[in-house]
């Protein structure tokens, strides 16, 4: 059950950081996050490596807003993207999958009374929290192998093959898991 605590005071705060248009309180929002950062669970250099990898996709939304809105809005969503980002990667250090997805799943579990088990949404979550690293490794080994190959990563070539290979390994994972799931008598509520 305190995981479920866990779960929605994290989720309000990310809420407050998206609903705070103050820059100062946004700030003391941050300030909150610090000490969490140097927690004995945290790796600062892997929160770090992974607001890294995370950047060119908030860089990305940035030039977006910056062609909608103006400059103060659109900086303002940058630091908010990066913050959410930071608080999400310290949660799920501090946490760990299996307690958060326990939490949806208790969170979920009133949705008895209209069909929908928390069981089979805590299974989806669990199934897309373990795949997700697979497909990133799987990525980086079809890139490594397209550049021993001379083409170059960012090729229109280059991405039809990667999405075509890629595709193709998770419609066979998609079918590995459902055999899986069958042979372990997984029945449809």
């Amino acid at each position: 059950m305190l995981n479920v605590f866990y779960f929605l005071i994290f989720i309000t705060y990310v809420i407050l950081i998206f609903l705070i248009n103050n820059v100062k309180l946004l700030i003391l929002l941050f300030a909150l996050q610090i000490p969490f950062l140097f927690s004995k669970k945290i790796n600062f250099k892997n929160i770090i490596y992974s607001m890294y990898k995370i950047l060119p996709f908030i860089l990305l939304t940035f030039i977006f807003n910056l062609f909608f809105d103006s400059i103060f809005n659109s900086i303002l969503v940058f630091i908010k993207l990066i913050f959410v980002c930071n608080a999400t990667l310290i949660y799920k250090r501090l946490q760990g999958t299996l307690s958060i997805i326990n939490a949806i799943s208790t969170l979920f579990s009133p949705l008895k009374i209209v069909g929908i088990y928390s069981e089979d949404i805590s299974l989806i979550i669990n199934i897309a929290l373990t795949f997700i690293p697979n497909f990133i490794n799987e990525y980086k080994q079809i890139c490594f192998s397209l550049k021993s190959k001379g083409i170059k990563n960012y090729s229109i070539h280059s991405i039809k093959l990667i999405s075509k290979l890629l595709l193709t390994s998770i419609f066979k994972r998609a079918e590995q898991l459902e055999f899986t799931l069958k042979s372990k008598a997984y029945i449809e509520k």
